[in-house]
C-alpha cells in the first residue's frame, strides 16, 4: 500500500517547466480572447488573425519589442519615437 501511494504521488507531481508551458498557453490564449471580443464587439470587424495568422503572430512579437525599447508607448502616442 506504501509503494502504490509514493507511485501515484511522483506521477502526479509538474515540472516547473510543464506548469510555466502551461500558464504561457493560457496567457496567450486569454490575450487573443480578449481582442477577438474588442474587434467584434467594440469595432464591429473581424481581426487579421484569421485570414493572416502568421502575419498577425509575428507582428504582435513585432509590437512587443518596440514597447520594451520603448520605441512604442502604451500611455500616449505622443509618446511614441518615430523611425
Amino acid at each position: 500500500m506504501n509503494q502504490t501511494t509514493t507511485k501515484d504521488a511522483t506521477q502526479t507531481t509538474e515540472t516547473p517547466i510543464s506548469s510555466a508551458k502551461k500558464d504561457m498557453v493560457k496567457g496567450i490564449a486569454a490575450g487573443y480572447a480578449c481582442a477577438w471580443v474588442g474587434h467584434f464587439f467594440f469595432e464591429k470587424n473581424k481581426p487579421a488573425s484569421f485570414k493572416f495568422p502568421l502575419k498577425s503572430f509575428v507582428s504582435d512579437f513585432r509590437m512587443y519589442s518596440d514597447v520594451l525599447r520603448g520605441n512604442l508607448s502604451l500611455r500616449n502616442r505622443k509618446f511614441d519615437k518615430a523611425r
